[in-house]
């Protein structure tokens, strides 16, 4: 994923920052009221890139949908919760059908600190660490672009994700 906001908190958890991270929450928004399949599949598939390039291989995925609303208003969420080889624990929430803007919002909890992002903010990305000083930065001052280059282990996890939506079981990645 080649995105200035999701490159700065993968560089601040490389210079540990915020120390060693513990776990990983990525909260997003659609608007666009596909299935939460389609959600799944395509929109969520930069973040399961970024995931497995930021924090490695991913061991095992559950995926719990929840379907709701009205007529006028159809409302799906899926919590997804990774168990990464190297111990941390993540959860990417998707909730689709929102009827105001989209929006994504990052959390990395690590033994010395929090680091945040969130697209709906003006000053969007901040470091808290548990010293007494918090870190704003600017990212228009920090222009680092990589690139995560895990897209087969991205596919792999998404095919993960799809099975245990559909069974509503744990799936090791190396069983789907």
């Amino acid at each position: 994923m080649d995105c200035p906001e999701y490159n700065e908190v993968k560089r601040q958890i490389e210079t540990k920052s915020i120390g060693l991270p513990v776990t990983v929450r990525i909260d997003r928004q659609f608007i666009e009221n596909d299935t939460m399949r389609v959600a799944i599949t395509d929109r969520l598939m930069g973040d399961f890139d970024w995931l497995i390039g930021t924090f490695g291989a991913v061991d095992r995925v559950f995926v719990k949908i929840v379907k709701g609303g009205d007529r006028d208003l159809r409302l799906e969420y899926a919590l997804i919760t990774l168990r990464f080889e190297s111990g941390v624990i993540g959860h990417i929430s998707a909730l689709d059908g929102v009827p105001t803007c989209s929006r994504v919002r990052i959390e990395v909890a690590a033994d010395d600190g929090l680091l945040e992002f969130d697209s709906s903010q003006m000053s969007s990305f901040s470091i808290s660490t548990f010293k007494p000083d918090s870190i704003l930065l600017d990212l228009a001052s920090n222009p680092d672009y990589l690139s995560a280059s895990s897209f087969p282990e991205a596919v792999q996890l998404r095919d993960a994700v799809i099975l245990s939506s559909q069974t509503g079981r744990v799936v090791g990645l190396h069983e789907s």
